[in-house]
């Protein structure tokens, strides 16, 4: 290992408390997020660039932000490799090492660890005078300092509302440093995985998307690391410096499946003794849906508005259609309704109480159900089993919750 390398391997040793020779990551205050948001349209954008192995020297972090900035919080790190020991002494509490935009602006250190330490500053009000825009550059300017010898990387996360989206969510940030690296040829621990960091959440029947952000320093390309996200597959070799020198601002699209209110994510140096990734965990955080109200189109708007029914595993659905089909199995209007009412026009528009009306809810309750669009309470099979069991009351209830089309 070069020099350049063994001095850039310390970017990573932030945020462990020695307790008893064994070190372990700095908790993270109270616990829980250091941010948790909700609102309407809520949405996130995220930029960096490295700065290794600079003390001093600009750089331009470059980023679109859709609507207008609700936070903005810049991060970096550096170390202090002068001092010659694993255990260096590091500023802590703030400071303005850094100027972002022309303006100093005063970080709160989020951890230290060995002769590493990590900061977290608000530029909201200095992102908000650009925002919304498209190739948005937010010029980071390094000022020399006595405290440290490598500034190593500058990250901005900022959560924004987009206008044009009217679903609900809720955004987690979790910040505190982390690192994992086995072997450490320097005599620090080794550990080869940073601790759990676990987004809490409510639960919902049916599975959805959402962002996962890693904010990460000191890896790079050709060495392996893992991330590991519960239920989801893992992500290997994605930390290798790709905003730059040993810095790594990545987001995910993950799958939360249904009825899972918890995702935890960890970052591994393995395999082992394959000369891992050196990593140091900054930032983790999660954009995810919230559960909508539940929502049901009437027959009424469905009869009227042909042209909007959705589409089954075969295409739209049309008037004419006698069936539908969700793989692997396809569904007969006859078999569900009888010969009376075998086709979805007859069923919509059919009138009167007894079969007409389970019909008429009931072919509604399965376009509701098929639609992406309305968060109908029903799945499609629940749908199905409540035409069997002749439930037109509980399917015309459910329709009767409100149209978002």
């Amino acid at each position: 290992m070069n020099k350049l390398r063994l001095v850039s391997v310390l970017t990573a040793l932030l945020a462990v408390l020695l307790v008893a020779g064994v070190a372990g990551a700095t908790p993270l205050p109270g616990g829980g997020p250091f941010q948790d948001t909700t609102g309407e349209g809520l949405s996130i954008a995220v930029g960096g660039v490295g700065l290794e192995p600079g003390v001093s020297g600009s750089a331009t972090i470059t980023m679109d932000i859709g609507g207008p900035v609700q936070e903005a919080f810049l991060y970096w790190t550096g170390i202090n490799s002068g001092c010659g020991s694993p255990l260096c002494p590091l500023p802590t509490g703030s400071n303005t090492f850094l100027t972002f935009d022309g303006n100093p602006i005063t970080s709160n250190s989020i951890g230290t660890e060995a002769n590493g330490i990590g900061f977290r500053a608000d530029v909201t009000s200095a992102v908000q005078a650009k925002a919304p825009g498209n190739g948005l550059q937010f010029n980071i300017e390094v000022a020399s300092t006595s405290d440290l010898t490598e500034v190593n990387g500058a990250g901005l996360f900022v959560i924004f509302t987009d206008s044009s989206d009217s679903a609900d969510y809720r955004v987690q940030v979790f910040d505190g440093l982390d690192f994992a690296w086995d072997p450490d040829p320097r005599g620090f621990p080794a550990f080869q995985v940073t601790d759990p960091v676990t987004f809490i959440y409510t639960p919902t029947n049916a599975a959805r998307d959402a962002e996962l952000v890693i904010f990460a320093s000191d890896a790079v390309s050709g060495r392996p690391d893992r991330i590991d996200i519960s239920d989801n597959p893992s992500q290997f070799d994605q930390l290798d410096g790709d905003e730059g020198a040993e810095w790594d601002v990545d987001v995910f699209n993950i799958s939360i499946p249904a009825n899972v209110g918890a995702t935890t994510v960890q970052l591994f140096s393995a395999p082992a003794d394959q000369n891992p990734d050196s990593l140091l965990w900054i930032l983790g955080a999660l954009r995810i849906p919230l559960p909508q109200a539940a929502q049901g189109c009437t027959p009424g708007y469905w009869k009227n508005h042909e042209s909007q029914w959705p589409a089954d595993d075969d295409g739209q659905i049309l008037p004419g259609d006698t069936d539908f089909t969700v793989d692997p199995d396809t569904f007969l209007l006859a078999d569900l309704f009888g010969d009376a009412f075998n086709t979805f026009e007859k069923a919509v528009n059919a009138k009167g109480g007894g079969p007409a009306k389970l019909a008429r809810h009931g072919v509604s309750a399965i376009l509701n159900a098929l639609d992406p669009d309305v968060a109908y309470p029903l799945t499609l099979e629940e749908v199905i089993d409540a035409i069997e069991s002749g439930d037109a009351n509980t399917l015309g209830a459910n329709n009767e919750l409100g149209c978002p089309l």
